[in-house]
């Protein structure tokens, strides 16, 4: 990690906390200049993790519909983990895979890591639109990286190009995120690029699988990518209730829950 990423993550870590802070607090809190710590605010308002205040900055509110994988991934770790263990359960050696930019999806990488490293599975090949993703697994696999155009708020590519390599795709398996999952709209993301990446990959694979925290359940976001029977499992945490998960499976949805302890 750079020492810019480090920074980013201090504050951002901070911001989840405090939601604003002022250019003297961060200049003490991450150890830089108040000159630079403004060019700093500057940089994080371009990518959009953030928003300039008067005198200071303020996290994206919730709200917006704003996406941030910064923000996403200082969120329920713990529980990502955990979906993302059960999640590689169902990879074996020789598949073919898509992996989707998603912050759970990124916990998938690192146990996909483990697991080569440690001989248990070989000889995967692995398409992804994610630049960490593919930071993580190259060196251990064969990663096919979709090309378009490079998105910083969600470390991703996307786009025209995107979608005309993941047409001709075919693959096993696809592991996808999602930022909401709804009842009666389905699974849902919070722009039309990432639903229609999801939404042709999914057409062009054998199963499909979606890894996502207890927290998404009952949301809506901006675009639907499938309906909520329309994957092959959904794996959560134990955090949802069994009253939800009833309602849920009784629109087809088929669900498996992971116990945190």
């Amino acid at each position: 990690m750079t020492k810019f990423e480090a920074r980013k993550k201090k504050l951002m870590d901070a911001l989840q906390i405090k939601k604003k802070m002022d250019v003297s607090e961060a200049s003490e809190l991450i150890g830089i200049s108040p000159a630079t710590t403004r060019r700093f605010f500057s940089q994080l308002a371009a990518e959009g993790i953030a928003v300039r205040i008067h005198g200071g900055i303020q996290i994206v509110p919730e709200s917006t519909g704003t996406y941030s994988y910064i923000i996403s991934n200082t969120r329920r770790v713990r529980e990502k983990a955990r979906i993302a263990a059960r999640g590689v359960e169902l990879i074996n050696t020789g598949d073919l895979l898509f992996l989707d930019s998603g912050t759970t999806i990124l916990k998938l990488a690192e146990a996909l890591v483990m697991k080569l490293k440690a001989g248990n599975l070989k000889d995967l090949v692995i398409v992804t639109n994610s630049l960490l993703n593919y930071e993580k697994l190259a060196e251990f696999c064969k990663v096919i990286l979709v090309g378009g155009e490079v998105r910083l708020s969600r470390r991703d590519t996307c786009g025209q190009l995107a979608e005309k390599a993941l047409q001709s795709l075919h693959v096993n398996k696809s592991f996808f995120g999602t930022d909401a999952i709804h009842p009666e709209k389905g699974l849902m993301t919070t722009d039309e690029w990432t639903s229609r990446m999801n939404d042709i990959v999914g057409k062009n694979s054998e199963a499909v699988y979606v890894l996502a925290d207890s927290e998404k359940f009952g949301r809506s976001s901006l675009m639907t990518y499938s309906d909520i029977d329309g994957v092959d499992l959904i794996i959560t945490d134990d955090g949802i209730p069994d009253e939800d998960l009833v309602v849920y499976r009784g629109k087809g949805a088929r669900i498996e829950v992971v116990p945190m302890e």
